[in-house]
C-alpha cells in the first residue's frame, strides 16, 4: 500500500487506519519515492501477493503494477489479484457489454457510431461518455450527436451513447453500487447494498456529490431483492475469468419503474462503504466497513497458503 512521502496511516485520507498486522498476514505501509525519471514502490520489500486495489489515472506516474523494479526483486511468479487483464477488460465499456450480453446479462444498448440514428431510435435522449472512463468524468445526457472523442481521465477517449434510462418521480437519476467479495473458497460475499440518489444531477455518481444511502432505505424491497439475485448470477460469471478476481463493484441505474438495469462493473471500487459512515454511521455500518477492508487480506493470506 502506497502512501506519500509526506503522508502517515493515521491522516491519510485512504481508510485504512483500521487495518493492522494479524497472524494471518503482514500490511506494508510504504513509502512512494518520486525521482525525476521513475518512481519507487515498496523497495526492497519481497511480496507473497499483489493486490491491485486502488484506481490508478497516469499508467506511468500511479501504477505500481508498471513498475519493474518492484517485480523484478521477486523470486517467484507473484500472483495479482484483480488482475491487470481484468481491471482493463472492466475498463473497456464497449467489450465487457458485448461479453455481458452473450452471457444473457441484460444491459442498455449502447453505440459506438450513427450517433444520430440511435438518439432518435431511443426517443430523442442518449448517455454520452468515454469509452475508458470512470468516476463521472465526461459523462452526459445529450439530444444531438456528440463529438467522436470526449475527455476521460487519462486524456481524450472514444464516445460511446448509452440509452437514458428514466428515473423514478422526483429523483433526477438513482443509481446503485453492489461491492461483492471473494470468499476463501471463491464463493462470494455480498456486501450492503449502496444507493446514490440525486434531485438535480442525472448523472449519478458519489464523485459528483450524489447522496448516498443504504439501499433499502430508498428502494422498495422487490427491487433491492432483485439487485442481489442479478449480481449472483453476474458474480459468477465474473468469477470464472480469473481465480484472482477478489473483489468487484456492480453499478445500477433504477428505471421509473423501480426496476434495476446492470450497467458496468469496477474492477477498482473506490469508496467501499465510506460514503455511509458520513451519512448514517451506525455501529454495525462501522464494522461492515471495517470487515470490507480487512476481508481480502485475510483471503489472500489463505490463498497463498494453499
Amino acid at each position: 500500500v502506497m502512501l506519500d512521502k509526506n503522508k502517515t496511516l493515521q491522516n491519510t485520507s485512504r481508510p485504512l487506519n483500521v487495518l493492522k498486522d494479524t497472524e494471518e498476514y503482514k500490511i506494508v505501509f510504504g513509502d512512494k519515492i518520486t525521482q525525476k525519471t521513475n518512481q519507487i514502490y515498496l523497495q526492497d520489500q519481497p511480496v507473497d501477493i499483489f493486490f491491485d486495489r486502488y484506481p490508478y489515472q497516469t499508467y506511468k506516474k500511479q501504477d505500481p503494477l508498471q513498475n519493474i523494479k518492484l517485480l523484478n526483486i521477486q523470486n517467484k511468479c507473484v500472483p495479482i489479484c484483480n488482475p491487470r487483464e481484468f481491471t482493463e477488460f472492466c475498463k473497456d465499456k464497449w467489450e465487457f457489454q458485448k461479453y455481458m450480453l452473450k452471457n444473457n446479462i441484460l444491459m442498455p444498448p449502447i453505440a459506438q457510431n450513427r450517433y444520430q440514428y440511435w438518439i432518435k431510435k431511443w426517443g430523442g435522449i442518449a448517455v454520452a461518455k468515454p469509452r475508458f472512463g470512470s468516476f463521472g468524468v465526461g459523462i452526459e445526457l445529450i439530444k444531438s450527436s456528440p463529438s467522436p472523442f470526449r475527455k476521460g481521465v487519462n486524456g481524450m477517449d472514444p464516445t460511446i451513447i448509452q440509452k437514458y434510462i428514466q428515473p423514478p418521480n422526483g429523483f433526477a437519476g438513482i443509481s446503485v453500487r453492489q461491492l461483492i467479495q471473494r470468499n476463501i473458497d471463491r464463493s462470494w460475499t455480498f456486501r450492503t447494498t449502496v444507493a446514490r440518489t440525486s434531485l438535480e444531477d442525472p448523472i449519478v455518481n458519489a464523485a459528483r456529490g450524489a447522496d448516498i444511502r443504504r439501499a433499502i432505505d430508498v428502494l422498495p424491497t422487490t427491487c433491492c431483492e432483485k439487485i442481489q439475485m442479478m449480481s449472483k448470477k453476474i458474480a459468477h460469471i465474473l468469477g470464472k475469468i480469473s481465480p484472482f478476481v477478489i473483489e468487484v463493484g456492480l453499478d445500477y441505474v433504477i428505471d421509473n419503474n423501480f426496476e434495476p438495469i446492470f450497467i458496468e462493473a469496477n474492477a477498482q471500487p473506490k469508496g467501499k462503504l465510506k460514503g455511509l459512515i458520513k451519512n448514517k454511521k451506525t455501529h454495525s455500518i462501522v464494522c461492515e466497513h471495517q470487515s470490507v477492508l480487512k476481508h481480502p487480506f485475510t483471503v489472500m493470506s489463505k490463498w497463498i497458503q494453499k
